[in-house]
């Protein structure tokens, strides 16, 4: 007899890097000696470590928050409350909540019904409220759904829904000009148009702006993939290294630091803290009276608050 496996719907988790090599030479707070990575490597060695010690960093913030900041389409499944007012109450397991970009519900876990029409939800922070019952009734892929009258107490469903969430983190495909007015982006997933606010980091320069178009987004404005965002025009020329390419992220400043000190830490750690010396390089400062460990805790910190949610 054939036994069939059961194959688990929740996405998995990927680690998207939060800063870029030069965001990170360039910050005030940076405290090691980026140039000094491979002993007597040559530049390509040392960028090549600097990328990894970044990656490093990123995984073990994503280790200690179960699941990564950056904007992500994850798909969960589980018991969803339905409260007496008829109105259903899902609290993914990733946030911020951006959009829900798929639902499906119903009494029966393997048997769910998906939902047709998503714009009567109202998408929260944290969590996701959607009418059911006969006090919103719900179009699906089969026709009109209702799931009956809202109990006298509260009561469960089972459901599989798609969010997306986190902070949009992406980086350039292509150089721009000064007085461009259009970025190309590996990844739109999560940018908003007219509500997302982001930071182009261009060595020592900086512009803080929101998008007034995504070129991937569709009528209800959320799109994903590779594309091209609408920006004010660019005060400078904006080089991008393929490679090493310059970052566009809404990620928020405490973030970014804890980052940052997580890599320094990183660093220090491996090399003995040896690296400290002073450096002018991207006009950081190099300032630093604290230890791998200090750094380490620091960047754990400040990261805290943004724990996922446990269920």
């Amino acid at each position: 007899m054939t036994v069939l496996s059961a194959v688990g719907q929740t996405s998995a988790t990927k680690t998207v890097p939060y800063l870029s090599n030069a965001m990170f030479a360039a910050h005030a707070r940076r405290g090691v000696d980026v140039n000094g990575l491979v002993p007597r490597g040559e530049a390509a060695d040392q960028s090549a470590a600097l990328a990894d010690y970044i990656r490093e960093a990123s995984a073990v913030m994503d280790s200690f928050l179960l699941g990564t900041l950056a904007a992500t389409l994850d798909t969960e499944v589980g018991p969803v409350t339905v409260k007496r007012s008829g109105v259903a109450v899902v609290v993914p397991r990733f946030r911020p909540v951006i959009a829900l970009t798929a639902f499906a519900a119903g009494l029966n876990i393997a048997a769910l019904t998906a939902y047709g029409d998503l714009s009567g939800a109202a998408v929260e922070n944290d969590r996701i409220l959607l009418p059911v019952g006969p006090f919103g009734t719900w179009n699906t892929s089969a026709g009109p759904l209702q799931l009956g009258t809202p109990a006298p107490i509260p009561g469960q469903m089972y459901a599989r829904w798609t969010t997306c969430n986190g902070y949009p983190v992406t980086w350039l495909t292509a150089a721009a000009s000064a007085g461009a007015t259009t970025l190309a982006v590996a990844d739109t997933t999560g940018i908003i148009a007219g509500s997302t606010q982001m930071v182009l980091y261009s060595g020592q320069y900086r512009s803080t702006f929101v998008p007034t178009a995504v070129s991937t987004a569709d009528a209800s404005g959320f799109g994903n993939g590779p594309g091209d965002i609408t920006v004010p025009a660019l005060a400078l020329d904006v080089p991008n290294d393929p490679q090493y390419p310059t970052y566009v992220s809404a990620l928020p400043p405490d973030v970014v630091m804890a980052a940052v000190l997580m890599t320094r830490g990183l660093i220090k750690k491996t090399s003995g803290g040896n690296l400290t010396a002073a450096t002018t390089s991207g006009g950081a400062r190099s300032a630093d009276p604290l230890g791998a460990g200090d750094d380490m805790a620091a960047a754990y910190e400040l990261i805290d608050q943004y724990q996922m949610v446990q269920r």
